[in-house]
């Protein structure tokens, strides 16, 4: 969760560091609506990210399966005094989990063992069975292709670690599943709607709040229109989840494909860092982003929150940025660390 060797920075506003900034200019936006927050960092692997051109710093770095990526984020950490680490992909959280000790920031992540249950769907489906939570009837594709036990179709064909829509596959026939890794999952098209449950978990382990967002249309992966729930089923379950998970901390996001008719769920994924979805849960009153950095600070959360809006709907569209482009094309990894100057348009 953070670094063993920081003392808490109470009362003064935090400079934020966000990793893998990419588009996320929701969370950018959040995190500066924060009061506790002084500087807004953004560091990315593509010099181009749209969402760098909300922070007050933007820094291109090389990717974290490059060899210089560690001393590259230290180097920045020192700059600009940064306080908070937020990483926002599951490469981000694999990263600082595997330099747990080495910045003086605090980090803003669960431990190991938790994202080792999350980020492998064959370790998820195990944990919530063990635990007794529902999940989908799933089954390794190479035991399906010599004995398919499923006899509707279309099928759903997962590889372990896909996100977002990356990773799917549609089995609209038996034959299909020839050319399916024999490693992924298959498990059968679910019923109900969807619905993402977003959790905040506490230092201490508590689940701070968890508001469930129907997930009304979805493209590449995330939401683009999304409603808050308040269904109390939905509620008690992703609690149950969070407060279950070892070593979970801060935003988490739970899918679930829930039948009101029927009342059937099962729960497929689990993820821990904020969601596509954050600026929904954001606007409707609990504000994650401030919490994170209210306990780097050393304060204690009040919980549970439950004053967030029910019914509370976004719609996305695309939004432009423009820029003078000074610098001389994409920055590629280099020895010091390049920060892209870009004037930014009205």
């Amino acid at each position: 969760k953070t670094s063993p060797s920081c003392s808490a920075n109470s009362g003064n506003p935090l400079n934020v560091l966000i990793l893998s900034v990419s588009a996320k200019g929701g969370l950018v936006k959040a995190f500066r609506e924060s009061s506790n927050a002084n500087r807004i960092v953004g560091v990315d692997a593509d010099a181009y990210a749209p969402a760098g051109q909300l922070c007050d710093r933007f820094y291109t770095i090389p990717k974290q399966t490059h060899p210089t990526c560690l001393e590259k984020i230290q180097a920045l950490c020192q700059r600009e005094s940064i306080d908070l680490i937020i990483p926002t992909r599951e490469d981000d959280i694999a990263f600082l989990n595997q330099n747990p000790n080495v910045f003086q920031a605090k980090i803003a992540t669960c431990s190991s063992e938790c994202f080792h249950i999350c980020n492998n769907k064959w370790e998820t489906q195990a944990w919530l069975t063990k635990h007794n939570f529902q999940a989908p009837p799933t089954l390794r594709a190479e035991y399906a292709k010599a004995d398919m036990p499923f006899t509707e179709f279309p099928l759903i064909a997962k590889s372990p670690t896909g996100s977002g829509s990356r990773g799917i596959e549609m089995l609209k026939k038996p034959q299909d599943i020839r050319n399916i890794p024999d490693h992924w999952l298959i498990q059968p098209l679910l019923n109900g709607n969807e619905y993402t449950l977003n959790a905040y978990v506490d230092m201490q382990g508590h689940c701070v709040t968890l508001i469930p967002h129907a997930r009304i249309r979805v493209q590449e992966g995330e939401v683009s229109q999304g409603l808050t729930v308040r269904n109390q089923v939905l509620i008690e379950l992703g609690t149950q989840i969070a407060e279950a998970l070892p070593g979970a901390y801060g935003p988490m996001t739970i899918q679930v494909f829930f039948d009101t008719l029927s009342s059937h769920l099962a729960v497929t994924d689990i993820n821990p860092r904020f969601g596509g979805g954050y600026p929904l849960v954001h606007r409707s009153g609990a504000r994650f982003t401030e919490w994170l950095i209210q306990e780097a600070q050393g304060m204690t959360l009040p919980h549970p929150f439950t004053a967030w809006e029910n019914n509370l709907m976004i719609l996305r569209y695309r939004e432009s940025l423009f820029f003078k482009k000074d610098a001389p094309g994409p920055n590629s990894p280099s020895e010091s660390l390049q920060h892209l100057s870009l004037e930014k348009g009205p």
